[in-house]
């Protein structure tokens, strides 16, 4: 998990800290950018991201679930 932080005044951190998230603090320089900072710090092969007021239906959680089980 990777949160650039800008300095809101919600949970996200404290929620973030549970999970041994990488934290950062940043500016804002626009959200296309902000993002494309987020992505070069990836270390991965695939990037599933998502804003805070956003939620999976059942079947995307399904269908990533089966995803991440499959033997590569």
């Amino acid at each position: 998990i990777i949160i650039l932080d800008r300095g809101g005044t919600d949970k996200t951190l404290e929620i973030a800290m549970q999970y041994e998230a990488e934290i950062y603090s940043t500016d804002w320089p626009g959200y296309g950018l902000q993002r494309s900072r987020a992505l070069s710090m990836v270390k991965c092969e695939w990037v599933f991201a998502i804003d805070a007021d956003e939620r999976l239906s059942e079947e995307l959680k399904m269908e990533i679930n089966t995803l991440l089980s499959q033997d590569d």
